[in-house]
């Protein structure tokens, strides 16, 4: 055989491999991929009922499930090393009305973070403020995995999840029908 041939061989055996390693590929992708119906993935289930939790807030108090019960809240969930966080923080500071509804920010972080520091200082004039560990017992109680986290609450259960908390206020006005 030619050193042409062997070439032509050699070249027809490396492209059926990399046909094979290309469709291993798709294959996982297509497996992997998060579609449509995965969006509210690491959300609270809308409709289940808000999971037992206490923190203690920056001002002093404490905020448990229980104070859901009552009315509409908006909780957030928020860190200070997520640039989106930053953002959504910097917003509310921003903000020229409050809320429509109660604002509950959970700031992941510990007292000596600088950075945790200055995200609560710019919630302090939004709502209520505490500030909480990744193992706390509110990250746990809603399984927060991502931020920042968006969830509306109204008479101990979850009305609507988000990863942006603006995307929730329209569910505001269904929650009042």
């Amino acid at each position: 055989m030619s050193i042409l041939g062997v070439a032509v061989c050699l070249l027809a055996v490396l492209t059926l491999l990399n046909l094979f390693v290309l469709l291993g590929v798709v294959r996982r992708l297509r497996a992997t991929s998060h579609g449509p119906a995965d969006a509210h993935a690491g959300l609270p289930d809308i409709g289940s009922a808000v999971p037992h939790f206490s923190e203690s807030t920056v001002d002093g108090g404490t905020v448990t499930d229980g104070d859901l019960r009552d009315g509409p809240a908006l909780l957030l969930f928020l860190s200070p090393g997520c640039e989106p966080c930053r953002e959504t923080a910097g917003r509310l500071e921003r903000q020229a009305e409050p809320l429509p509804v109660r604002l509950i920010a959970f700031v992941l972080g510990r007292r000596d973070e600088p950075a945790a520091e200055d995200m609560l200082r710019s919630l302090a004039g939004a709502g209520t403020a505490a500030l909480i560990d990744e193992r706390g017992s509110v990250t746990t109680a809603f399984g927060v995995s991502a931020y920042p986290t968006a969830v509306m609450v109204d008479a101990g259960l979850v009305a609507a999840t988000s990863f942006d908390y603006t995307d929730l206020l329209p569910a505001r006005e269904a929650l009042a029908r």
